[in-house]
């Protein structure tokens, strides 16, 4: 259930089959070492929710790019949006996927910048009443595996899972994998930082300037059919729940009515 392939007349049934969920697969446009494409995080994403939605009968919205990436500004092809239009932008879609019928819309996110964003519009939905749930979280397509080869201790991005996942769905898209990126091991150059629990606004810049964190050159695709299973489980399972449980819609709604009038001994009882 790809959202732009469907006709517009067609629309109507296809919602009510899919119950009212909606997957939202999120990435940005950034370096991904020299070997995988910018769009890593969405395009993978997106074929998460297409192949999970094949399982387990959702709406898949179109790859969403336009999430949180500042810090990779000095790369070329980034494409960085200022943060609180890039908050703006989002709650509108997700206001957009409501008014056409989703009420339960499930972030599929594959780029751990977005945290901060998906932090901010769950803030967001708490001090403006919608009428849907937002689900979110991180799809890091399992890469501590006990089958991962590399044991650096910073990994994560274009590095032997991801990787690996993307020479499985996108093989012609992977480029020269097998050199070595010694500029993915972390250049601790503020460590003084580090150590005393100290962040900055360049502290990933400093740590991995080349925009590679970890090693890539474990990586294959018989890695990556074995993450993606694991991972497409734990998201059908993920639908599945959100179809049939509307705990956190009660709650929620709870959550306002008692705002609009705070009232002593909320959850006391």
């Amino acid at each position: 259930m790809n959202w732009e392939e469907i006709t517009s007349p067609d629309f109507a049934a296809a919602r009510e089959s899919c119950g009212g969920v909606c997957l939202l697969p999120m990435g940005v446009l950034e370096k991904h070492g020299t070997h995988l494409p910018l769009g890593t995080d969405g395009l993978s994403a997106h074929e998460l929710c297409v192949r999970a939605a094949s399982r387990e009968s959702a709406m898949v919205f179109p790859e969403y790019y336009f999430g949180s990436i500042a810090e990779a500004r000095q790369h070329p092809g980034t494409v960085a949006l200022p943060f609180a239009l890039s908050l703006e932008l989002l709650e509108a879609v997700c206001d957009e996927i409501s008014r056409n019928g989703f009420k339960k819309i499930i972030l599929v996110n594959a780029h751990g910048g977005n945290a901060s964003l998906l932090d901010a519009l769950s803030l967001t939905m708490l001090k403006k009443q919608k009428d849907y749930m937002v689900y979110y979280r991180r799809i890091a397509f399992l890469m501590d595996h006990p089958m991962m080869e590399s044991r650096q201790e910073w990994h994560g991005h274009a590095d032997e899972g991801e990787t690996s996942i993307m020479m499985e769905l996108f093989p012609e898209l992977v480029r020269n994998h097998g050199v070595p990126g010694a500029f993915g091991f972390h250049h601790h150059q503020l460590q003084r930082l580090e150590e005393l629990g100290v962040n900055t606004p360049v502290a990933w810049t400093a740590g991995f300037p080349g925009h590679l964190c970890g090693d890539a050159t474990p990586g294959s695709p018989e890695k990556g059919k074995v993450l993606l299973e694991q991972t497409l489980d734990n998201l059908v399972a993920l639908i599945r729940w959100v179809k049939t449980h509307d705990d956190a819609e009660r709650i929620y709604r709870e959550f306002h009515a008692a705002a609009q009038n705070p009232q002593p001994g909320f959850g006391e009882s």
